[in-house]
């Protein structure tokens, strides 16, 4: 209670004092009737001057009770309006006069403030349950209270709209930790389909060198058999060569032997012409009679061996003319199969070439998906940053993004072994700087998303800042690491 409440709550209500009031002149009345008659005795003016002041004391406080219950009344009402009740109204306050107009009045403002009220709590009733659809009707209500219904309907509209913005952010934010989490999982499985990629061209790449090691080995092989067949095509020339040689000196012989045979047949036919004179000289011719035998016998002798060496001759020029076509065939046939040969060197050369070609496509596929492995790493890990500084719950994503960056999957590939593939090439170390720029960028958002983001906007542009410079390292991450695989494959 005020200090103005509690001063009028000590001062008599006007109830209290019309009844003081009315006693008193009647008290008065009583005291003068009674002062006059023990001084002039009964006096019938002054008796009814007594009554008069005694009617009108007592008419003055049934004339006043209708204006103090009215004003009881306003008060009861006025306590219970302090309350929030503003449904109570002043009635019987017909010929009051100024106090009935006051009730009316009062009656017209509850009227006023109860519309005020419905159309307030209407439409808050509405905006609960996220329905701006029922705005306030100010055209009935005056002054400040239609302004006032004017900005409640304004702050309708705001707040509509900023629950559409909110649902919308909602939704918004539903849907990128959905697609935040399903791109997180597709991406993992990019990176095993890109690991097993990648060993597949590792073992395709061994199958390559292998056949391309097989393959000259194949070709060594084949120039050898090539020189082999050349030499064997050669000797066999020279076998027909000889075996012509042979066949020619043989009918020499031959007809050296028939020149034989007509000599010792012609030697024969004298011998028998001897024999024939030796008999005709009887006794005298008997010793050139045993020489002529004997010349026969030699000339028969040599005729026979002349046939069986001729007999002999003609057995090995059969022989030699097998030889010969035999040779003639091997020569043949080494020639078709050195054709054969040169046909096989000449595919077994473009195998190599092919199998060399294809080496060195497995290798360009085999740097290019690695190039492609480490890139999906680092989208990852990026998706991951976006997770823990957007979600407080993602304490796995955090976890992986606070990771020292020699121990990412990132700074694994660099620092290890994989790397190892790559660092001979001058654009190898200019990976590094852009790469430990995207992971300070994320520690630094990280920092300032353990600030008061929520209420300072400087912390919440800082953190934007710095996923913006981790995203401008990660370009230039990305394009590092394409001059590196180009510069690989080239």
């Amino acid at each position: 209670m005020s200090k103005a409440a509690k001063v009028s709550a000590n001062i008599p209500l006007l109830r209290t004092k019309v009844k003081i009031y009315s006693a008193i002149l009647a008290v008065l009345a009583l005291s003068m009737y009674i002062y006059v008659f023990f001084l002039h005795g009964l006096d019938w003016f002054l008796i009814a001057t007594a009554l008069v002041v005694s009617v009108i004391s007592a008419k003055m406080y049934t004339g006043f009770r209708s204006y103090l219950i009215t004003l009881n009344n306003i008060n009861e009402i006025l306590i219970n309006a302090n309350k929030g009740q503003f449904n109570q109204r002043i009635t019987r306050i017909k010929g009051q006069g100024e106090v009935g107009k006051v009730a009316w009045e009062l009656n017209e403002f509850f009227d006023i403030l109860e519309n005020y009220f419905n159309e307030v709590d209407t439409c808050f009733s509405y905006a609960v349950e996220n329905n701006f659809s029922r705005p306030t009707f100010p055209i009935a209500l005056p002054g400040l209270l239609k302004l006032s219904l004017e900005h409640i309907n304004k702050s309708l509209d705001a707040m509509s709209k900023n629950v559409e913005y909110i649902s919308q952010n909602a939704l918004n934010s539903d849907l990128y930790e959905l697609n935040i989490n399903n791109l997180i999982n597709d991406l993992h499985s990019t990176q095993e389909d890109f690991t097993k990629i990648t060993k597949e061209v590792s073992q395709v790449d061994k199958l390559a060198k292998d056949n391309v090691a097989n393959t000259q080995t194949s070709r060594a092989a084949v120039k050898e058999i090539n020189t082999s067949l050349k030499n064997i095509n050669d000797n066999a020339v020279s076998v027909v060569e000889v075996v012509n040689s042979l066949n020619q000196d043989s009918q020499k012989i031959a007809t050296a032997l028939s020149s034989i045979t007509a000599i010792a047949d012609q030697t024969n036919l004298l011998a028998l012409n001897a024999s024939i004179e030796a008999a005709r000289a009887g006794e005298n011719g008997r010793g050139f009679a045993v020489v002529a035998d004997e010349v026969k016998a030699l000339s028969s002798n040599t005729k026979e061996i002349a046939d069986g060496i001729s007999s002999i001759l003609n057995s090995f020029s059969q022989r030699v003319g097998e030889i010969t076509t035999q040779a003639e065939q091997s020569v043949h046939l080494t020639t078709s199969a050195n054709d054969l040969m040169g046909n096989v060197d000449e595919n077994i050369e473009a195998l190599l070439a092919s199998a060399i070609e294809t080496t060195e496509c497995v290798n360009t596929a085999k740097d290019q998906a690695s190039g492609s492995l480490v890139k999906a790493d680092l989208m990852v890990y990026k998706q991951n940053a976006y997770r823990a500084v957007s979600n407080d719950d993602a304490i796995e994503s955090r976890e992986l993004v606070s990771l020292d960056y020699h121990e990412c999957q990132f700074g694994q590939w660099y620092y290890g072994e994989q790397g190892e593939h790559f660092n001979n090439r001058a654009s190898f170390s200019a990976i590094e700087s852009p790469y430990q720029n995207v992971h300070e960028s994320i520690r630094q958002a990280l920092n300032h998303r353990d600030e008061n983001w929520q209420g300072d906007m400087k912390v919440r542009n800082h953190i934007v800042e710095s996923i913006r410079k981790m995203e401008a390292s990660s370009q230039a991450l990305f394009g590092k690491i394409d001059v590196l695989v180009l510069e690989k494959t080239a």
